[in-house]
């Protein structure tokens, strides 16, 4: 397999002079055109599928199938276009509201959903009015039926949570439970707010259709992000209650950092009802995913293999299943049955037993080698001998950037990983000088890894990072990128470099 580089950035961070305070669908054109220019040829997104209001975390999504609406590219949506856009639909507060979004540094996430919303709203109304009988009415229809084994729930979902609220737990019996009456009695008396859900869907996958289609001109391929599991109060767990053990909380063991260990508040799969049925829902959920996306990434690799469970009231902990080689079945079988999402990679990092990082490697499923964490005590490990089944990479998006973690690098951290080749000139060098990141992009890119993932943060040496774990703040999964892409494609300079970068090691496209 020839090496691959690849750029790394949450889609929610794209800025562009038409979008709405947070990246869009259809940015991902221009930004794969300025990554194809640098030399990339795929473009690593973090999740994209739709999480509550009020949460801003893409691993809090509420589906594992739809795309969140926020993501709309509502100045190209034809039914907004014909209401008179934004001028005509948004009354002068929620224009000012507009402006001081498209300004911000981080996004808002709030207003930005609310404002998307009321003109999602309105583009419904539009495309109800006017459709029926019309070629896209057709085109509409087709794309229900094609997507009714996860969307016609969804939108069910949608529409009873906006009646009742979103925690199904707590809904009358028939609906929390699924019976056959309620169910119909509740597709009836809500049809409008299924259908715009519908609609919602529909318009952003044929916008994903046509950004994937544009980008695939300019030889760059999209990836996506599987996190492990959704939440408690998803569409997926509501529709599929059979597949998850709800009376246990998935977590994280003690370790030396958390001597309790982590409680995530996530439930926790019915691994045995999941393998039962031959692990249908994680082929579903692959199958979607593979419409959307080429490469993906395994968030939480070693859940697959084993969950850490607390009771609800906490009293028990443990493992399901609860020995290895029982683990080593499971963790096998449902890597083979999302394998058919593509090209997948495995989020490795953390504490991870042995036996799961030699599953991978047996199967040839790369994972992950963070340039900062590959040592042997103090000793660096020259990124020249990391096996060529993996991902070579300078962070993730839980970490802080290549440049904040230089300037903050104790001195003998530093001192240690400048005996790395080509780093020895800058072991008493604590600025984040551009011949200090293009020393530490080489070593990446010059690592035998099938594939090399840089944040952009790192490509373009900018400070500003994705997400604090362990922490509630603003800043975290606000970021954008602090230049347009229109400024962006002007910087030849900039993509120059990184093309020559990846000419130099074997990676250019």
């Amino acid at each position: 397999m020839p090496k691959q580089a690849g750029l790394v950035m949450p889609l929610f961070s794209l800025r562009s002079e038409e979008g709405w305070g947070v990246g869009e669908v259809l940015d991902l054109v221009g930004f794969s055109q300025w990554a194809a220019q640098a030399g990339f040829s795929a473009v690593m997104l973090l999740p994209f599928h739709e999480v509550w209001p009020g949460e801003t975390s893409p691993y809090g999504a509420v589906t594992a199938f739809a795309l969140d609406p926020i993501f709309a590219s509502l100045n190209a949506c034809e039914d907004f276009i014909a209401l008179g856009g934004e001028a005509v639909v948004l009354n002068q507060e929620q224009k000012a509201q507009l402006a001081q979004c498209r300004d911000a540094s981080n996004v808002q996430w709030e207003s930005i959903r609310s404002l998307k919303t009321h003109a999602l709203r309105a583009a419904f109304a539009h495309f109800k009015k006017t459709a029926s009988g019309s070629a896209r009415s057709e085109v509409f229809e087709s794309f229900k039926a094609q997507e009714a084994s996860w969307l016609d729930d969804y939108a069910l979902y949608h529409a009873i949570a906006s009646d009742l609220g979103p925690g199904w737990a707590h809904w009358p019996e028939g609906l929390r439970n699924r019976h056959a009456k309620s169910m119909d009695e509740a597709r009836q008396r809500l049809a409008d707010g299924v259908e715009y859900r519908q609609y919602v869907e529909w318009v952003l996958t044929l916008q994903w259709i046509d950004a994937r289609s544009e980008a695939a001109k300019v030889g760059v391929e999209f990836g996506g992000d599987l996190p492990f599991v959704v939440s408690r109060d998803a569409a997926d767990v509501w529709a599929n209650q059979q597949f998850f053990q709800l009376d246990l909380r998935l977590g994280a063991p003690p370790d030396e950092f958390s001597e309790d260990g982590q409680d995530w508040g996530l439930p926790v799969y019915n691994w045995k009802d999941l393998a039962d049925q031959d692990f249908k829902w994680l082929k579903v959920r692959a199958l979607r995913s593979n419409s959307l996306c080429s490469l993906w990434r395994i968030d939480h690799v070693v859940g697959l293999f084993r969950s850490y469970y607390k009771t609800a009231d906490g009293s028990a902990t443990g493992f399901i299943p609860p020995d290895e080689p029982s683990q080593l079945v499971q963790g096998r079988a449902a890597l083979n049955a999302l394998r058919a999402a593509g090209h997948v990679l495995a989020e490795d990092l953390g504490v991870i037993p042995p036996f799961v990082r030699a599953t991978l490697s047996s199967m040839e499923i790369p994972g992950f080698r963070v340039l900062r964490w590959e040592r042997d005590g103090f000793v660096h490990r020259d990124p020249a001998s990391w096996p060529e089944t993996s991902v070579a990479t300078t962070g993730t998006h839980d970490t802080d950037t290549q440049a904040e973690w230089w300037e903050t690098l104790p001195e003998h951290e530093r001192q240690a990983i400048c005996q790395l080749p080509g780093l020895q000139a800058f072991a008493s060098e604590r600025r984040y000088l551009p011949e200090v990141r293009d020393a530490l992009l080489t070593l990446v890119y010059a690592a035998p890894s099938q594939l090399t993932l840089v944040p952009f943060q790192d490509a373009v040496g900018l400070s500003g990072r994705v997400n604090l774990p362990g922490s509630v703040s603003p800043d975290n999964w606000t970021y954008r990128m602090p230049m347009t892409l229109v400024h962006l494609l002007a910087d030849t300079a900039t993509s120059q470099r990184l093309a020559n970068l990846s000419r130099q090691t074997g990676r250019h496209r």
